[in-house]
């Protein structure tokens, strides 16, 4: 009598609770490389700051934990709690980090709630502001990713006062290149080191950062010079106006 062939049944590890020991010390691996070079860290760096008893100065790319490093990385150790931390350190970040990045590769992290997306309402297109990164002295931080902060209504950008252009100039650099579009609100005034346009009574709009005004002149200033303010005469400009977007 024939037997069927029973199926061969795979367990892959990585949606496993618990991996097999020599597996979870390549995922354990793979977590501290994904660390290291998140945090811009170069092996040599990560090794020295590691074991620098054992760092060599003169010989950087031979040095014992420079080749200890990488045999870590490829999962060659034994990651107990204590020694990741110390790795997690070294790597340029902490211990919770290294976990969550191992829990990403595993395929537990906890995901973030499906989002809303824009609704028609009867005030206009309403977009929700979603979870923003944020640099904080621990590390990187992300906030409300769970719950909208806030919205923006795209009917702002269509009314009557709305005026748009383009950057002509590398001066408003690294918060917008030339060439960039510029929106603007001509019914609305500047805040004090915010984006503005001044528009002169020949047409010309020049889209800068709001330095103020005297009695007599419009003060303005680029992103690339702050030292060296522009000033505008008030005879010849027909209006300062906020910025509302710029970008492509």
């Amino acid at each position: 009598m024939l037997l069927a062939a029973q199926p061969t049944v795979r367990q892959s590890w990585r949606m496993a609770e618990h991996p097999p020991e020599n597996t979870d010390r390549l995922v354990w691996g793979q977590a501290l490389r994904a660390l290291r070079k998140r945090h811009g860290r170069t092996v040599n760096e990560a090794a020295q700051a590691f074991e620098p008893e054992r760092y060599t100065p003169g010989d950087p790319d031979k040095g014992v934990s420079v080749q200890r490093w990488s045999q870590i990385e490829k999962g060659n150790y034994r990651f107990s709690e204590t020694q990741r931390a110390r790795l997690a350190k070294a790597a340029g970040g902490d211990l919770e980090e290294f976990e969550l990045e191992r829990a990403r590769i595993l395929g537990h992290q906890r995901q973030a709630p499906a989002r809303e997306l824009a609704e028609r309402t009867p005030r206009g297109l309403v977009i929700p502001l979603w979870g923003r990164a944020e640099l904080a002295p621990e590390g990187w931080k992300v906030k409300g990713a769970d719950v909208s902060e806030a919205s923006f209504n795209l009917e702002d950008l269509a009314r009557a006062s709305i005026g748009a252009t383009h950057l002509a100039d590398d001066l408003m650099q690294p918060k917008a290149d030339a060439g960039a579009l510029v929106i603007f609100d001509r019914a609305r005034r500047p805040a004090l080191d915010k984006g503005c346009v001044v528009e002169t009574l020949s047409g010309e709009l020049w889209p800068r950062i709001y330095a103020g005004e005297d009695a007599d002149h419009v003060i303005v200033r680029s992103v690339a010079r702050p030292d060296r303010p522009q000033a505008f005469r008030r005879a010849d400009v027909r209006g300062v106006y906020a910025v509302r977007f710029w970008g492509d």
